[in-house]
């Protein structure tokens, strides 16, 4: 029929959503779906999650709001009519680790809604994560640059199926850009790493991949690598470079990226003011992923070699 939107309108409609957005009991739900309410506040990358779309929420005016859909004896369908029945028309879908994977049933058309990460599953809905191929790419590219040709990663059985081959495709990518800069070897972690009857285990067979590969520099999680390493650097005397490629914030002791959680579940609320603003609800035919980019952060832990020793042909 002609129609073309008016910019000065859309102003003043965005103006007329904030201002509905500060009226009293208007919310946003949070969902999540783990093993029990609250465990998700323990993981560094979740917290932050929630405390950016918390943050981006009051600034629209709205309240962001936890429900926990493992809550016992409560279904997806009586959960949306909940959630429907109290005036909330926004979801934000957390991410939901390891085996809670199951898809979510809600009533989709009566909401609008954004996911965070990779998990669920939902096909449906547009998402924000980190760009994780991009953070280990950088990391790759820092350690060369930094004189260092035989590349250790050592990640978790599991990252590659939480986020779709994000960690190896990025390796894959370095070695296929740079095939003459040295090799990269990954050295994956079976099991629960955590618990003390696996550490041992874990621990040699770090060890075992080590006197194979020979690498000059690890990457990976601090959090899960920093056992490993002191394994070896016990055995061997020597310090064995580092880079973190989850790094949560800047650190001077340790050479990494950081990704910026906080300014996930921020973006996450804009896009669903976004939607809420259009009057969206529903799935959508074409979902989008936004990937937030990563930093990289200089620190002690990767230092410019000075006599690397000889390389080495691995078994």
């Amino acid at each position: 029929m002609g129609y073309r939107p008016d910019p000065v309108l859309h102003a003043l409609i965005s103006y007329r959503f904030q201002v509905h957005g500060r009226r009293p009991g208007a919310t946003i739900a949070y969902i999540t779906n783990g093993p029990s309410r609250y465990g998700w506040r323990r993981s560094s990358p979740d917290a932050e999650y929630f405390a950016g779309a918390e943050s981006a929420a009051r600034g629209f005016g709205f309240k962001l709001e936890h429900f926990w859909m493992a809550e016992p004896g409560l279904s997806h369908s009586r959960l949306s009519d909940i959630i429907h029945t109290r005036g909330i028309t926004g979801l934000i879908v957390g991410p939901n680790r390891d085996e809670f994977q199951t898809p979510l049933s809600l009533e989709w058309d009566k909401f609008s809604a954004v996911k965070i990460d990779n998990m669920p599953c939902e096909s449906n809905l547009h998402r924000v994560c980190s760009d994780r191929n991009g953070a280990v790419r950088l990391a790759v590219q820092k350690a060369r640059a930094s004189g260092y040709s035989r590349i250790g990663f050592v990640m978790h059985e599991t990252w590659d199926e939480n986020c779709e081959g994000a960690w190896t495709s990025g390796i894959a990518a370095e070695q296929w850009a740079s095939p003459h800069g040295g090799e990269i070897s990954i050295h994956r972690v079976t099991g629960t790493h955590q618990q003390s009857a696996m550490c041992e285990i874990s621990c040699r067979a770090f060890q075992d991949w080590m006197g194979r590969f020979k690498p000059q520099i690890i990457i990976g999680e601090a959090d899960m690598v920093k056992q490993y390493i002191a394994f070896w650097e016990k055995k061997e005397a020597a310090k064995l470079p580092f880079i973190d490629v989850l790094l949560r914030q800047a650190q001077p002791a340790i050479a990494g990226v950081i990704h910026h959680f906080n300014r996930i579940g921020e973006i996450a609320v804009e896009m669903l003011a976004s939607q809420m603003r259009q009057s969206l609800f529903g799935p959508v035919k074409i979902p989008t992923t936004t990937l937030v980019e990563c930093t990289w952060n200089p620190g002690e832990s990767m230092q410019t070699p000075k006599n690397l020793p000889p390389l080495e042909c691995a078994i």
